[in-house]
């Protein structure tokens, strides 16, 4: 749903450089439109997990349809952030650039360096592995393992990011890793939620369809759980 602002965004972009009051402006008007169309996203991909939870997630289209919704929903603090930071300074650097289409990607790229991804990609042979081997125990016991880890971080994440949002908005948005760092950790929250249902799904179907995998071929999103 989100997407259709992207435009909007882009323009604050290129208005940064010819037309700063009018770029201001502009980021402020799209703080309220953002933040409701991400918030319609995060119900969509609520219900939908509640019905993933109840089928057990064997249904590739409506998981597809759940990471879709929530991949942007996700960004319902994140982007009126974004927002915010370019109606004090329209040049604000990131990473990678959030009013881009392909931000999601970009995205995943940068949090591969995040401890949420690392922790799954270290887990996830050992999930194979079970699966494989068809020990179902053993992959439920990971998947409550791989929940607690995330929800520490995700916790640990939450406490960063008021100050990386603090000092990104006292710096007037000067760099570029801070402003990055704040973006992806107010998604903190919501990406905490989703992985633990992710993982409470898993430990009552293992073959349940992966969060993850849609994700990755999708290019739609960045959360960790499977």
């Amino acid at each position: 749903m989100i997407h259709s602002t992207f435009f909007q965004a882009q323009r604050v972009v290129q208005l940064a450089q010819d037309n700063v009051w009018e770029a201001r402006v502009l980021s402020l008007k799209l703080i309220p439109v953002q933040t409701f169309y991400c918030a319609l996203d995060l119900i969509a991909a609520a219900g939908s997990v509640v019905s993933l939870i109840a089928t057990g997630a064997v249904d590739v289209e409506v998981v597809a349809f759940t990471c879709r919704h929530y991949a942007m929903g996700v960004k319902v603090i994140a982007y009126p952030f974004v927002d915010l930071l370019r109606a004090i300074n329209p040049q604000a650097p990131f990473v990678f650039e959030p009013s881009q289409e392909n931000v999601l990607k970009d995205e995943e790229q940068f949090l591969k360096t995040f401890p949420a991804d690392r922790v799954f990609t270290w887990v996830d042979p050992y999930i194979q592995q079970g699966i494989k081997e068809k020990r179902l125990e053993k992959v439920r016991l990971l998947y409550v393992a791989l929940a607690i880890a995330l929800i520490v971080i995700r916790c640990l994440e939450m406490i960063v990011s008021p100050f990386a949002v603090g000092l990104s908005i006292l710096s007037k948005g000067k760099w570029e890793i801070v402003n990055t760092v704040a973006f992806c950790t107010l998604q903190a929250m919501p990406n905490m939620v989703f992985e633990t249902a992710g993982c409470f799904i898993k430990l009552l179907n293992p073959h349940a369809v992966s969060f993850r995998d849609i994700i990755s071929n999708s290019g739609s999103g960045s959360p960790t759980s499977n």
